[in-house]
């Protein structure tokens, strides 16, 4: 038994970081005036579309030998389907899936949930790195 809860807890973390390493976000850097760039990053979940929008502010800082400084961020749903609904759709989409008599439902929702609909954007300036 204690193998088992062993093997389930290596499982769940392989495909914990196997999530975190495969981005879906969508990313896009545009340098501007003064010094101020800006990073719009969107991606299936808010937290991806984030985590992108910081990783891709501070690789842009990093080719310049530079720390990204974040002046303003802002994040939210763009989809056209009502969030709640969404979420719900996605949830359920997510619990079916691996079923295999009804996983073809997981497939439908997921094709339903699985825009890009959460946008971050974020307006930052590289500075010098503070060691």
């Amino acid at each position: 038994m204690k193998v088992l809860k062993v093997s389930a807890t290596l499982l769940l973390l392989t495909v914990s970081f196997t999530m975190v390493a495969c981005s879906t976000a969508v990313v896009r850097v545009m340098p501007g005036q003064k010094g101020l760039v800006k990073v719009f990053a969107r991606d299936i979940e808010l937290d991806g579309a984030e985590v992108a929008a910081h990783k891709a502010a501070k690789e842009y800082c990093e080719e310049y030998d530079r720390e990204a400084i974040f002046l303003k961020q802002k994040s939210g749903y763009q989809g056209t389907m009502d969030e709640g609904t969404r979420k719900t759709v996605r949830g359920a989409s997510k619990a079916v899936s691996n079923l295999p008599v009804i996983g073809f439902l997981g497939t439908v929702g997921n094709s339903m949930t699985g825009d890009r609909d959460y946008l971050s954007a974020a307006l930052f300036k590289c500075g010098a790195k503070i060691n």
